[in-house]
């Protein structure tokens, strides 16, 4: 991620299961960002958090009640340019806590610029051309579609 983040410009970066906990004294910090994370709680493994470069005027949102494994960022905008949202997320593999995700990226998502990224664990869908493979993934597109469409 240093290297990425030398040899890359980038006004926000985010990482899906972090392992990090309380201990974490965040030494991943790169040089010149501020860090925003949410680490599991009571377990192993998960965790979100997303860098953003120092400069760039930006919040932290609350959203949900903690259940899903998000972190959801507001960057104002510059000059006439409206606030973007950026959100990550982690789901892990088995779990089905995607209408929860939806409720949060409908509460906190009240702007038209938003970037969604993290790790979905959901392999039945061609990310590529955006096709399900099972129930549960053409749910998930479905939702997901519904959702982003009725924000405009």
């Amino acid at each position: 991620m240093r290297a990425l983040a030398q040899s890359q410009r980038f006004d926000m970066a985010g990482i899906s299961e972090t392992w990090w906990d309380g201990s974490c004294a965040c030494s991943a910090l790169l040089d010149g960002s501020r860090i925003f994370r949410r680490d599991r709680q009571g377990g192993r493994g998960g965790g979100v958090a997303q860098y953003g470069i120092e400069g760039v005027e930006c919040m932290e949102l609350t959203a949900g009640n903690g259940t899903v494994e998000s972190l959801w960022i507001r960057i104002k905008g510059q000059t006439n340019n409206a606030d973007a949202i950026t959100g990550v997320h982690y789901r892990p593999p088995g779990q089905d806590t995607d209408e929860l995700l939806f409720e949060e990226l409908r509460d906190s998502s009240k702007s038209t610029a938003l970037v969604l990224m993290g790790e979905f664990n959901l392999a039945e869908i061609n990310w590529e051309h955006p096709t399900p493979g099972t129930a549960q993934a053409r749910i998930f597109l479905k939702t997901w579609m519904t959702t982003v469409w009725n924000r405009s």
